[in-house]
C-alpha cells in the first residue's frame, strides 16, 4: 500500500482567490520595505530579527495611514512545501496607522536555510495581499 502526496492540490489556506496580489521588490531580509498598495497607499512593513530565525518570536510591524484598512493578517508558507498554517492577526496600537503583532517561523527538517513566502494580507472594502520572499535560519 502506498501514499500518494500531492501538494499541488492541498488549497491553500493563506490566501483568498479574490484578493489582488503585489510582490514587492524590496526585501524583507535586508530592513524594512515600503510599498506603495494600488488599494491603500504607502505600506511600511519591518520584521524584527530580519534575519528570520526559526523558533524565535518575529516582531511585525507595520505603518499606514490608510482609514479604509480594518484588519491585516501576516502569513508564512514554505515556498516549495507545505509546512502547515502559520498566520498571525496584526493589531493597531494607540499610534494611529500603526499595526503590530507576532509570528514564528516553524523548524523545516529538510532544509536550514529554507525559503519561505511571508504574505501580508491588508482588508477593508477590497483584499490585498503583499507577498514576500524570505529566507530562514536555523
Amino acid at each position: 500500500m502506498g501514499i500518494l502526496f500531492l501538494p499541488s492540490l492541498i488549497d491553500n489556506p493563506s490566501h483568498t482567490p479574490d484578493e489582488r496580489v503585489a510582490y514587492p521588490v524590496c526585501h524583507l531580509n535586508q530592513g524594512s520595505c515600503t510599498h506603495r498598495s494600488l488599494l491603500f497607499g504607502d505600506v511600511t512593513i519591518t520584521v524584527s530579527p530580519n534575519d528570520f530565525p526559526t523558533l524565535v518570536p518575529l516582531s511585525v510591524m507595520l505603518f499606514n495611514n490608510s482609514v479604509n484598512l480594518d484588519r491585516i493578517i501576516v502569513s508564512l508558507d514554505g515556498k516549495d512545501m507545505f509546512m502547515g498554517v502559520n498566520q498571525a492577526v496584526l493589531a493597531p496600537t494607540a499610534v494611529e496607522g500603526h499595526w503590530e503583532g507576532v509570528i514564528t517561523i516553524p523548524v523545516c527538517t529538510v532544509d536550514k536555510n529554507m525559503v519561505w513566502l511571508f504574505s501580508v494580507t491588508l482588508m477593508g472594502h477590497e483584499t490585498e495581499r503583499l507577498a514576500f520572499t524570505i529566507t530562514s535560519k536555523h
